[in-house]
């Protein structure tokens, strides 16, 4: 038996008992070895006081529980879905010896849960987000006890929600409005967000149960996604199916446009395209001239005024109103014709002589004011009411065959698409020869 377990075996006395044969061992032998030691001998003893100063040594430190130990098996596997509300279990383990009672003890994190000691728990709201395991302690009767952890589980997920899938109504057209719809989810009372999505991408403020298309959509798939939430439970979601391609939206109403105006070259005709809608819309005008050549756009007459020219004399017009607006389609609508386009109206002050009726004397015509612009003007002097052979000027000199007469001017007025205006002047004094 070693040194160090005979001490702890038999004590002090023991120890004493060493020491003193450990002293004599000089004496063994003749009688001459015990009064001179051999080295041998010496040797001996020094190597057994080394030995009891190392059992001494061994004896007055600390030692590790010398008692038999529990003898755990293999660890045991939680079983069961990580999630609030499922059941997580494992099977108990066998421990040698037989005798060894078993203890359970439920982690949280590494932190015991309170009253949480069985083989069986049921995953509750306050583990969401948090790892499980199980401590195993045994013990036994002049056993040390011993523990064991269980691989954790986690992160623990919320209890499954049962959803249903959204529905969408409507027509995938601009300016339409689609409707969602979805059967009640559960189990108990599930909170449910709407987000409309465009192409996969959220459409921003569109969360409620219905959305109005608008001309961004337009030849985009639209889907509605429906999110439930409910405490304890993991958050799902679920999206309708997509609808298809948004079409372009149709302008309503859309009405034929009238015109106001009297159709005479120099008139402005006026455009009356009445109300168009949905909401606020675009509109843009075009002339037509119809006539014995066909139909013909105008140039330049691209407003809702239009001012009659000479080109349009003989000829009809109408006016074509286009509606347009973003995501819709255009809509192009033609007021009735005009009646046959008449030549205008010139207009002239009055027409006034200037100059002494004296033979010798030279008279001036003032025209006055004609309109519109670009009056041509034709001259004609009278003589008492008779045509004055080549008098056509805008002056005119007396001669001896004007004595006794009194002289008028006939001013005519000459414009494309116009009819002729004549304006007399008023007659002058009497012609004289001489001034009295």
């Amino acid at each position: 038996m070693p040194v160090g377990s005979t001490l702890r075996s038999r004590g002090l006395g023991t120890l004493i008992g060493l020491v003193a044969v450990i002293g004599g061992a000089g004496a063994v032998g003749t009688g001459a070895q015990a009064s001179a030691p051999t080295a041998s001998a010496a040797a001996t003893a020094d190597a057994s006081r080394s030995n009891v100063a190392a059992a001494v040594a061994s004896d007055a430190s600390p030692t590790a529980d010398a008692r038999p130990s529990v003898v755990p098996s293999g660890v045991p596997v939680l079983v069961g879905a990580a999630r609030s509300g499922s059941v997580l279990s494992f099977v108990p383990p066998t421990w040698r010896p037989d005798a060894v009672r078993l203890s359970y003890q439920w982690l949280r994190d590494g932190v015991p849960i309170e009253e949480a000691t069985g083989t069986r728990r049921r995953v509750t709201p306050a583990d969401i987000g948090h790892h499980l395991s199980v401590r195993i302690t045994g013990i036994g009767k002049g056993l040390a006890a011993a523990s064991q952890d269980t691989a954790a589980v986690g992160p623990i997920l919320g209890a499954k929600l049962s959803p249903q899938t959204p529905q969408v109504s409507g027509v995938a057209q601009v300016g339409q409005a689609l409707t969602g719809a979805v059967r009640p989810w559960g189990p108990g009372a599930v909170r449910l967000s709407w987000q409309w999505y465009r192409d996969d991408v959220p459409i921003d403020g569109a969360t409620a149960t219905s959305y109005l298309l608008a001309p961004d959509d337009l030849d985009h798939a639209i889907t509605v996604r429906v999110r439930g939430t409910s405490p304890g439970f993991e958050a799902t979601s679920r999206s309708s199916r997509p609808t298809d391609a948004v079409a372009a939206g149709v302008l309503s109403p859309t009405p034929v446009p009238a015109y106001s105006g009297i159709a005479a070259v120099g008139r402005t005709l006026t455009a009356l395209p009445r109300r168009w809608g949905p909401g606020t819309v675009t509109l843009h005008y075009q002339w037509f001239r119809v006539g014995a050549g066909g139909e013909v756009r105008i140039d330049g007459a691209t407003t809702a005024r239009y001012t009659l020219v000479a080109a349009d004399a003989g000829a009809r017009l109408k006016v074509q109103v286009s509606g347009s607006k973003p995501g819709f389609a255009t809509v192009r609508t033609f007021s009735a014709l005009t009646a046959t386009v008449r030549p205008g109206g010139l207009s002239a002050t009055a027409v006034s002589i200037h100059g002494q009726p004296i033979v010798g004397s030279r008279l001036a015509a003032d025209p006055g004011t004609w309109l519109p612009q670009g009056v041509r003007i034709t001259y004609r002097w009278f003589r008492s009411g008779a045509p004055i052979r080549t008098a056509v000027g805008s002056e005119y000199l007396l001669t001896r065959a004007d004595v006794g007469s009194r002289i008028t001017v006939r001013i005519s007025g000459h414009l494309d698409g116009y009819r002729d205006l004549a304006v007399v002047s008023a007659p002058t004094a009497t012609v004289l020869t001489r001034a009295r």
